[in-house]
């Protein structure tokens, strides 16, 4: 899909009506990346692969305690994202607001058929909820959404345990089903 939550052709109430029946709601690069509406991806991200990124491991976690860590370090402010949080069109609670890893943004820029491996997505609540909801995909192929590393939590207290968690994650895949490569953000970022 055409992002964290990219909706493929679908009105927001069409698609909650979806997550109701397919289950609940549901990123890599270093650097980079704009404030406010999408950018080129290229603003100094090391790239979504993990040998593009030298480590052998996405940049993005896919661990709930080693992301609950990175998310606390506000690396992902970093990324193109939202110029402002928003009303969800989806099940997520309260404000929202998408960051997308530079490979991610560059591969939605590209209209790319897949997200490339380790490209993420952050989406940060605000107002009556707080917390994030995160997709990292780990291998080349979704593979129904089993190649992706769900995260969503309902707090931003360091160590917390999140709500849900796990690669294939069935709350998650439900609704992501109908997106792009199972993302669903809307794109381009507005």
């Amino acid at each position: 899909m055409k992002s964290l939550w990219l909706f493929v052709a679908v009105t927001s109430g069409f698609l909650a009506a979806a997550c109701s029946a397919g289950g609940a709601s549901g990123s890599t690069d270093s650097g980079g990346g704009s404030g406010g509406s999408s950018s080129s991806g290229s603003g100094g991200g090391s790239g979504g692969t993990p040998e593009e990124a030298g480590t052998g491991a996405c940049t993005v976690p896919s661990t709930p305690a080693a992301l609950n860590a990175w998310l606390q370090t506000g690396a992902y402010k970093a990324y193109p994202h939202e110029s402002a949080p928003h009303v969800s069109a989806g099940p997520h609670p309260g404000m929202v607001q998408a960051y997308l890893s530079p490979s991610l943004d560059a591969s939605l820029q590209a209209g790319d058929a897949d997200n490339p491996q380790c490209s993420a997505a952050i989406k940060e609540y605000s107002g009556s909820a707080s917390g994030w909801a995160v997709w990292v995909k780990l291998q080349p192929a979704s593979n129904g959404g089993h190649n992706i590393y769900w995260y969503e939590i309902f707090t931003t207290a360091a160590g917390a345990s999140p709500d849900s968690s796990g690669e294939g994650d069935s709350e998650c895949t439900g609704c992501h089903s109908m997106g792009h490569d199972f993302l669903n953000t809307p794109f381009p970022l507005q």
